[in-house]
């Protein structure tokens, strides 16, 4: 994790810069903040991985530092990632998501996780289904199934609504992928949309 005074920007074009949406009365652009740089460089790891950095966020002092996550990941684990997505809600501070190159799977609903999304040129995000194994007697296999569907596609509908639709999130569990590009013409109403998602529930 690298540490640095944080650097002010002003609102970038969708055209060649960096696309973001605020969502919270803090103001990461002060140059009292110190802004925490974590690199998700990789796959996202199980939650054991986690543990130092989900006590930095819940820890965080919100009058002295922010975190911005610079993402360029395939995805990976949901155990992992929902300990992410808890310990980022948990956290008092901004969390900013950079997305540095293109994200997939789990990747992508990290990109969602945070107060503030950046989309930087040249990148995507790509949702889908998830998928996984398991073992056990028969009977237990069927629950499995059930039960690991309603689980993800719970925490999935949370993340990634209303940035993807409603019709899109159906047809994902269906196991259409949804590509979102950092020079599509709709990501900006995607960027407000989520925004006033944000807006209504701030850190819940």
């Amino acid at each position: 994790m690298h540490t640095e005074p944080h650097k002010s920007d002003d609102d970038e074009d969708l055209e060649d810069k960096a696309f973001t949406i605020k969502s919270r009365d803090i103001n990461p652009k002060s140059t009292k903040l110190t802004a925490h740089d974590v690199y998700i460089y990789g796959g996202i790891e199980e939650a054991s991985k986690y543990i130092d950095l989900c006590n930095k966020l819940r820890d965080a002092k919100p009058d002295e530092e922010y975190f911005r996550f610079r993402i360029a990941s395939p995805g990976g684990s949901c155990h992992g990632m929902v300990a992410l997505l808890n310990a980022i809600r948990d956290c008092p501070t901004i969390v900013e998501m950079h997305v540095d190159a293109p994200c997939y799977s789990n990747g992508s609903t990290l990109a969602l996780a945070g107060d503030e999304l950046i989309m930087h040129p040249n990148t995507l995000l790509m949702f889908h289904n998830y998928s996984g194994v398991d073992a056990g007697k028969g009977g237990e296999l069927g629950k499995s199934v059930i039960e690991r569907a309603l689980w993800v596609h719970k925490y999935m509908h949370d993340i990634y609504c209303p940035f993807l639709t409603e019709d899109e999130f159906k047809s994902l569990t269906k196991d259409q992928d949804i590509w979102v590009h950092s020079h599509d013409k709709d990501l900006k109403a995607r960027m407000k949309r989520l925004k006033e998602k944000q807006d209504r529930i701030g850190k819940a």
